[in-house]
C-alpha cells in the first residue's frame, strides 16, 4: 500500500461547489499506514474543505468530539484559502508545529466530530459510522450534504466515485452489548440502501451463506451476535460483533469481563486452530478475534478487533493445562494499533500494544499435580509483581478479569502488560532496548531474546563465566552491568518469596544499549509464597536450591557472588531493611488480602468451569479460603526461617543483634522459635506463644537483669495483629520459667493492659483501658515493692493505668515481651525509644546521656503524602532538621531556627518524592539523631 507524508495544506483546488462554506470534508478513523504523519505514525485524521471563494481565518476555530465540550480543541492562527483542503491529524499528540495535531483520537467504532467558530457556533458536524480499516467516511462531490465510504481515502484531494470500490455500512445493533436479566429483542439494521444484512451465532464470520436477517432477534440465553452488510458492487462492511449475557450472577460483575469472539476454526480447527495446535507459536499462529471489554458493575469499556495467540510455556501441553493463556495483538491490520484505555487500573499507564491473559497454571486448579491444586490462590505471581513494583522496581502490572471465549465462561484472568520495548519505553524512557528471558530449558543457548538481540548478554555471561568474583574490582565491574539495586532486590524477593521454579527459570532482563545495565524482572512466580510440590511450607532453603541449578547462567552467577565479601554485606543490610518496610509481615498481609478480597466473589465462578477439571479431586471456595490462609501462614513464618538460613550461610548482619548486655530467648513451650535485632534505634521482636496469661506463659523475650528500682519506657511503634490479644510491651520477670511472677503493661491491637502475677504458677490479674494502638508509649516503673504502669500518646504526658504490690528478687529481669496469642504463627513487634532509667537500650550502663532533646519517630508511618516529626527540646537553642534519601542526598531542609524548650510538630509533605525510604535528621547543640521513614504512594 502506498504510503504519503503530506504537508499542513493542500491547496489544490480553488473553485467552489454548493453546499457549506467550511466543512469536515473526510474522515479516516481507523488509520493503518496509507498516510503517515512526519514521525512515521499512522494517526487517524479528518479534512476540512473550504467551499467559499475566499479565504477563511480559522484563528479560534475549534473541533471537538464531545458536544457538551465544543472548545475542546482550538485551532492555531492559519487561513485556508479558498478551494482548498486542510489536513489534521486526530492523534491526541496536541501540537501545531508543522503539522496540526488534536488533543483527541477518533473512535472507529464511530462519533460525532463538531467544527465551530470562535463565538461559539455549530458550523459544521460530522457523525460518521464504524469504520474498517483504511477506509474514509466523506463528502462526495466535496462539500456536498451526500456521504459515502471511500474504499482509497483521499487527503488533500477531491474525493471521487472513481477511486476505489465503496464499503457497505457496518450493522447498527438496536441494543448494544451487555447483560440482562430478562429476554430482550435486537433489530439490526443499515444505512446502506438495498443491501442485505447476514449474521452469526457461534463466533463464525458471517458470509452471504450465513443466516440473513429478516426480522428482529429474540435473545433468551447468552448470545454473541456477529453481523455483516453485503450488498452487490460494494465491499462488505467491517463485521460488528455483540455479546449479551443473560442471567448471570450479579457477583460476575464484581469484576471486569473480556468477551472474546472468533471463528471456532480459529480455535479448534485440527490443521489452524490455536487451542488444537497449542505448541505452535509466532506470526503463523495469530488469529483474528473480537472483544469486548465489560468494566465492573457491566459498564461497556470498549470494543475493537485484534490478534490473538496461545501463551505459555509447559502449561502449552494438553496433558498439563486446559485453561490457556493467551496473548492480544493490537495491530492496525485489524483496526487499533493500540489500545488506548485504562483496562489495567493498577497502572497509570493505558496505552498497550499487546497484553498477556494469564490464566495461572501452577497455581490453579487446572494443575495436573494435586498438590498444585490444593495450595491454589490465583495470587501468587501478581503478589510477587506487586512487592518489585513497591520496592520501587518496574514490573509487569497486572489485575483480574472474568474471560468469556465464543460466550462460554472460561475463568478468571490476570490481564497483565507483556515485557518488551513498549514497556520498556513507557516506564523507562525512549531507548534502544534489549529484552531477554529464559528458553525452555533455561540452558545458554536457549537464551532468547524477545527484544532487541543477546550482544550485550553474551558479553555480561562470557565475563561472569569466565572470572572469579571475589574480588572488589569484580564488585565493581559488576555494577557497569548490572542494576545493583534491581539485582539486589530480585535476589532477596525471590529467596524470601521461596520461588523454586527460579532463578534457572521464571525471569526478564531488559536493558538500554545507552547505559548498558541489566534490569531483572519477575516473571510467572507461580510456585512462591509456599506453593506446593516442594515449597508448601516455609523451610525451604533457597540458596540451596540456587545451587543444585549452577549450570544455568543466573544461578551461576548468584552462586559466584556469594564469594564476594561486599555483596554478601549489601545482600545483608538490604534483607534487614527489607524486612521492616516491603517485607514486613504486615506490608505483605495487606497486599495479599488485597488481592484476595479482588477475586473473593469470582472464585465460586472459576470453580463451577474448572474446579472439577482433575476429577475426581473437586475444588471450591472452601479450598480457596484455606490456601489463602495457608499463604498467610507462610509469610508469618518464613522471616524467622530465613534469618537461620542467612546465619547458616555465614552472612555478616552487623547491627542486626540486641544491643550488648540484651538477652533474649522464648518463654515457654512455644511451636515456632522466635527472634529479635536492633538496628538503628529500633527493636524488631518476633514472637508466637499461646498467651502471657494464667498460670503460665509462651512469648518471646528480650531482657537484661537490673537491680534496685527501675523506671523502663519504650514506644511500639507496630503489632502485627495475629489476633486480638497479641501483646508487645514491657515487662518486669523474676526467672525465665514460664510460669514466674511478673508485671507487664501492653500494647494490644486495640487497649493498653496491665498485667501482674504475684505468685509462681499464680493466677494473672489485669487491668485494661480501651481504644489504643500502635503507635503508642507505655511505661513500668518499679520503687520497692510496688509497680506501676503508664500510658502515654506522645512519651510527654503520662497517665497511671494501674499500681500492684508484690515482692520480686532485687535483680529482676527487665525488658521487652511480645506474644501472638496464636500459637505457630509470629508476631513481629516494633519497638523505639527504649530506655531504663533514662539510659538508651544500645548505651553501655555506665554512661548517663544527656536526656536534652529527642526525636521522635513520625506519625504516621508509613505515610502518604504527609508525616509529622516531633521533636523535643530541653532548652532554648537553634535546630536544624533536615530530611535525606537513602543515598544521602539532601532533599528537603524542614527547619533551620532557635527554638523555646518544649514539644515540637513539624510537618513534612512529600507529594512531590518517590515512594521509599527517607532519613530525618535533627541537629542540636553538635549532636545529631536520626530516623527512617517510609513513603508509600
Amino acid at each position: 500500500m502506498k504510503r504519503r507524508a503530506l504537508g499542513l495544506f493542500f491547496a489544490l483546488f480553488f473553485y467552489a461547489l454548493p453546499g457549506r462554506a467550511l466543512v469536515i470534508n473526510e474522515v479516516v478513523a481507523a488509520n493503518s499506514g496509507t498516510i503517515l504523519d512526519k514521525n512515521g505514525d499512522s494517526s487517524d485524521w479528518l479534512e476540512l474543505f473550504n467551499n467559499e471563494s475566499f479565504p477563511v481565518s480559522l484563528k479560534g476555530f475549534c473541533l471537538s468530539d464531545d458536544q457538551q465540550a465544543l472548545r475542546k480543541w482550538e485551532f492555531p492562527e492559519v487561513t485556508l484559502t479558498a478551494g482548498s483542503f486542510m489536513l489534521i491529524w486526530c492523534s491526541g499528540k496536541d501540537n501545531a508545529d508543522s503539522e496540526v495535531h488534536t488533543n483527541f483520537k477518533l473512535n472507529r467504532d464511530g462519533e460525532i466530530i463538531l467544527l465551530s467558530s470562535s463565538t461559539g457556533a455549530v458550523l459544521d458536524s460530522l457523525r460518521f459510522p464504524p469504520l474498517p480499516t483504511d477506509v474514509a467516511y466523506g463528502r462526495s462531490p466535496d462539500g456536498a450534504k451526500n456521504f459515502v465510504l471511500i474504499s482509497t481515502p483521499t487527503p488533500g484531494a477531491p474525493n471521487t466515485l472513481d477511486n476505489g470500490q465503496m464499503y457497505a455500512a457496518a450493522p447498527i445493533f438496536s441494543q448494544k452489548a451487555g447483560f440482562f436479566q430478562q429476554p430482550l429483542t435486537i433489530i439490526l439494521s443499515t444505512n446502506t440502501s438495498g443491501a442485505e444484512i447476514f449474521y452469526t451465532l457461534d463466533g463464525s464470520e458471517p458470509t452471504v451463506k450465513s443466516t440473513r436477517y429478516t426480522s428482529s432477534l429474540t435473545i433468551n440465553k447468552t448470545t454473541i451476535i456477529r453481523a455483516r452488510t453485503i450488498k452487490p458492487g460494494m465491499a462488505d462492511s467491517r463485521i460488528t460483533t455483540s455479546s449479551y449475557f443473560l442471567n448471570t450472577r450479579n457477583e460476575l460483575n464484581d469484576l471486569p469481563v473480556l468477551s472474546l469472539v472468533t471463528d471456532p476454526d480459529n480455535l479448534w480447527d485440527t490443521q489452524i486452530g490455536i487451542y488444537a495446535n497449542p505448541l505452535q507459536s509466532g506470526d503463523d499462529w495469530e488469529r483474528p478475534i473480537s472483544i469486548e471489554f465489560f468494566e465492573q458493575r457491566g459498564e461497556l469499556g470498549f470494543t475493537t478487533d485484534a490478534g490473538i495467540r496461545i501463551h505459555g510455556g509447559a502449561s502449552r501441553l494438553p496433558e498439563k493445562s486446559a485453561k490457556k493463556s493467551f496473548r492480544l495483538y493490537f495491530r492496525s491490520d485489524y483496526g487499533i494499533s493500540r489500545l488506548d484505555f485504562p483496562i489495567i487500573p493498577s497502572t497509570e499507564n493505558t496505552s498497550f500494544d499487546r497484553l498477556v491473559l494469564r490464566a495461572g497454571f501452577n497455581d490453579a486448579w487446572i494443575h495436573w499435580l494435586d498438590l498444585e491444586r490444593e495450595l491454589t490462590t490465583y495470587v501468587r505471581d501478581p503478589l510477587v509483581r506487586d512487592v518489585y513494583l513497591n520496592m520501587g522496581h518496574p514490573a509487569s502490572n497486572g489485575d483480574f478479569a472474568h474471560l468469556f471465549l465464543n460466550g462460554e465462561y472460561w475463568g478468571l484472568y490476570n490481564i497483565s502488560e507483556r515485557y518488551d520495548d513498549d514497556f520498556c519505553d513507557t516506564y523507562l524512557g525512549e531507548g534502544d532496548w534489549d529484552v531477554v528471558k529464559p528458553g525452555p530449558d533455561g540452558e545458554r543457548n536457549a537464551i532468547e531474546a524477545a527484544e532487541g538481540d543477546l550482544a550485550g548478554w553474551n558479553e555480561f555471561y562470557d565475563w561472569f563465566r569466565q572470572n572469579n568474583l571475589a574480588s572488589s574490582s569484580s564488585y565493581e565491574i559488576l555494577k557497569s552491568y548490572v542494576d545493583l539495586d534491581s539485582f539486589i532486590d530480585f535476589y532477596i524477593l525471590n529467596i524470601f518469596s521461596q520461588n523454586y521454579d527460579w532463578p534457572r527459570h521464571n525471569w526478564y532482563a531488559i536493558r538500554n544499549r545507552d547505559n548498558g545495565r541489566w534490569i531483572f524482572l519477575p516473571w510467572d512466580s507461580e510456585y512462591a509464597f509456599g506453593s506446593g510440590n516442594r515449597g508448601y511450607t516455609h523451610t525451604l532453603n533457597m540458596w540451596d536450591v540456587i545451587e543444585s541449578q549452577s549450570s544455568y547462567p543466573l544461578p551461576l552467577l548468584y552462586g559466584k557472588l556469594l564469594n564476594n565479601t561486599l555483596f554478601r554485606n549489601d545482600v545483608a543490610a538490604r534483607f534487614f531493611e527489607l524486612w521492616t518496610t516491603w517485607l514486613s509481615q504486615d506490608h505483605l498481609l495487606n497486599l495479599l488480602n488485597t488481592r484476595l478480597d479482588q477475586i473473593r466473589t469470582a472464585i465460586p465462578f472459576e470453580a463451577e468451569r474448572w474446579g472439577d477439571a482433575r476429577s475426581p479431586d473437586i475444588y471450591d471456595y472452601d479450598d480457596w479460603l484455606a490456601a489463602g490462609e495457608h499463604m498467610k501462614s507462610f509469610i508469618q513464618n518464613r522471616t524467622a526461617v530465613l534469618m537461620g538460613q542467612l546465619a547458616a550461610k555465614g552472612f555478616e548482619t552487623p547491627g542486626m543483634d540486641v544491643p550488648d548486655g540484651w538477652r533474649n530467648s522464648d518463654i515457654g513451650d512455644v511451636a515456632v522459635n522466635g527472634f529479635a535485632f536492633y538496628h538503628d534505634g529500633i527493636f524488631t521482636i518476633n514472637g508466637s506463644g499461646f498467651d502471657i496469661w494464667n498460670t503460665e506463659d509462651e512469648f518471646f523475650y528480650v531482657w537484661k537483669t537490673v537491680p534496685g528500682d527501675v523506671d523502663i519506657r519504650a514506644r511500639v511503634i507496630s503489632l502485627t495483629n495475629t489476633d486480638a490479644w497479641a501483646k508487645a510491651g514491657i515487662m518486669i520477670r523474676e526467672t525465665l520459667n514460664n510460669t514466674s511472677k511478673n508485671v507487664y503493661v501492653a500494647l494490644t491491637p486495640d487497649k493498653v493492659t496491665f498485667q501482674r502475677r504475684d505468685q509462681s504458677a499464680g493466677l494473672t490479674a489485669s487491668t485494661k483501658i480501651e481504644n489504643r494502638s500502635a503507635p503508642h508509649w507505655v511505661r513500668l516503673q518499679r520503687q520497692g515493692d510496688v509497680y506501676t504502669a503508664y500510658e502515654s500518646a506522645d512519651g510527654l504526658s503520662w497517665n497511671q493505668v494501674d499500681q500492684s504490690t508484690f515482692s520480686l528478687r532485687q535483680n529482676a529481669m527487665v525488658g521487652l515481651a511480645v506474644t501472638s496469642h496464636n500459637d505457630g504463627v509470629l508476631c513481629t513487634a516494633t519497638f523505639d525509644h527504649v530506655t531504663i532509667n533514662g539510659i538508651m537500650a544500645d548505651t553501655a550502663d555506665n554512661i548517663d546521656l544527656p536526656a536534652d532533646f529527642t526525636l521522635l519517630q513520625n506519625y504516621p508511618n508509613p505515610f502518604n503524602p504527609q508525616t509529622t516529626i516531633e521533636i523535643v527540646l530541653g532548652a532554648d537553642e537553634h535546630v536544624n532538621l533536615a530530611v535525606y534519601n537513602v543515598r544521602g542526598t539532601l532533599v528537603r531542609v524542614l527547619l533551620s531556627e532557635h527554638l523555646a524548650a518544649g514539644v515540637h510538630q513539624i510537618p513534612f509533605h512529600a507529594p512531590d518524592l518517590a515512594s521509599g525510604i527517607y532519613i530525618a535528621k535533627l541537629e542540636f547543640k553538635g549532636r545529631a539523631e536520626t530516623i527512617k521513614m517510609l513513603l508509600v504512594h
